[in-house]
């Protein structure tokens, strides 16, 4: 599975707010997560902790 397939409902309310098509969102969200600005990892109990800088990005 693709990391996006998890974000879908972010890349939604994301795509929605600012008017912007959610495949547009979904590459800003990939370069994101590449350049270390977006955490990842496992999921549930195991997930990374959301810092200030993801909860802000």
């Amino acid at each position: 599975m693709h990391a996006e397939t998890h974000s879908q409902p972010f890349l939604r309310i994301v795509s929605e707010a600012y008017v912007v098509e959610e495949k547009t969102v979904a590459v800003y969200a990939r370069l994101m997560r590449e350049a270390g600005l977006l955490t990842t990892g496992a999921r549930g109990i195991n997930a990374p902790t959301c810092t200030p800088a993801t909860r802000f990005a």
